[in-house]
């Protein structure tokens, strides 16, 4: 089993999410929205900060070759709109 953690800006939310439903056929997955992204977290003063865009963190739990299918679809989505995805896959140990 894996654990894919993927965050991504939330104007490629159409291209994430049509990967994961119909190019994969991942249906469950936890989302988080508004994430804080690494600009944010480097200001001192949080409050202050403007977001141009706003993250969104998907979690997955899965078989390897789901999670194979995912990073090698997502490495391509980065590739074709050169940036505001990032992720990665860590064997997930222990799922109940």
């Amino acid at each position: 089993m894996k654990l894919v953690h993927l965050i991504f800006e939330t104007q490629f939310e159409a291209e994430v999410i049509g990967l994961l439903h119909r190019e994969v056929g991942v249906r469950s997955y936890a989302r988080l929205d508004d994430v804080m992204g690494a600009h944010a977290v480097e200001r001192k003063d949080r409050r202050a900060y403007r977001v141009d865009s706003s993250s969104s963190m998907i979690i997955i739990v899965c078989e390897d070759d789901i999670a194979g299918q995912i990073m090698a679809g997502l490495a391509a989505l980065r590739t074709r709109l050169g940036h505001g995805i990032h992720a990665y896959a860590a064997q997930a140990e222990q799922f109940v």
